[in-house]
């Protein structure tokens, strides 16, 4: 099985999208949920949120694929697709 991850050609990552989210929306906290590599600079952009004084909570999302060096980079696991949907529901809730 072949797996291709599709990035645009412009200087930018998920970490920059992160901070200019929270910047633009003023937000008090953030919670980043991810699943490969290329999470990890949104899931540091959280991790810096948080050294503010901010609410942030970064979820990884266990699977088959998932690299294990993922795990040394969250606060917590959810299994699957399933359990991001159970967490969203336990957090509107």
């Amino acid at each position: 099985r072949l797996v291709w991850e599709l990035r645009p050609a412009v200087k930018s990552d998920k970490g920059d999208a992160v901070r200019r989210v929270v910047s633009e929306s003023k937000a008090r906290s953030v919670v980043v949920i991810g699943d490969d590599l290329g999470d990890l600079p949104a899931f540091a952009a959280a991790a810096q949120f948080a050294t503010e004084g901010h609410a942030a909570l970064r979820i990884a999302v266990r699977s088959a694929e998932m690299p294990a060096p993922l795990l040394d980079h969250v606060d917590g696991v959810v299994e699957g697709p399933t359990g991001v949907r159970d967490f969203l529901e336990l957090l509107i809730a």
